[in-house]
């Protein structure tokens, strides 16, 4: 895998651990290895915010602020989950019970100064959207 270069899901806690992610620094080096899954299902409707992005150049504290904004997500009420993956195009998809509570996360101190910083430093180019989850379905082969 080339150095710096980081693929990962995130989702809740509670599921089945079935694939990782590795996290690489600069230099190649392993730093973390995080358990990968699919989302669970969730009763629906419920709502996904789709954060597509292309980075700059650099780490610039990006991954201490990512790895806190999720913790802090998790906190948030009516925050179901989340997916990611990054190559030359980093995907984001945050699941989320109501409008009301994706929101709250916009509104949220902390997120509105991270969200700052990506368009000062951490972002070339980013797009949100927010779309409604009226049906889903889905196949899992187990890997391991």
């Amino acid at each position: 895998m080339q150095s710096g270069t980081k693929v990962s899901l995130f989702l809740s806690p509670q599921l089945p651990l079935k694939l990782f992610s590795l996290y690489f620094c600069e230099e190649g080096q392993l730093l973390l290895i995080k358990p990968l899954i699919i989302m669970k299902k969730y009763p629906l409707p419920y709502y996904a915010v789709i954060f597509t992005s292309i980075r700059t150049e650099g780490d610039n504290g990006y991954a201490d602020v990512s790895r806190q904004m999720m913790d802090l997500a998790r906190q948030q009420e009516g925050f179901l989950g989340v997916e990611s993956a990054r190559q030359e195009l980093g995907i984001t998809v945050s699941y989320w019970a109501s409008l009301e509570a994706i929101e709250a996360w916009k509104n949220n101190n902390m997120h509105q100064i991270a969200r700052q910083k990506g368009r000062e430093i951490w972002y070339r180019s980013f797009r949100v959207r927010i779309a409604k989850v009226e049906r889903e379905y889905g196949f899992r082969e187990d890997l391991l």
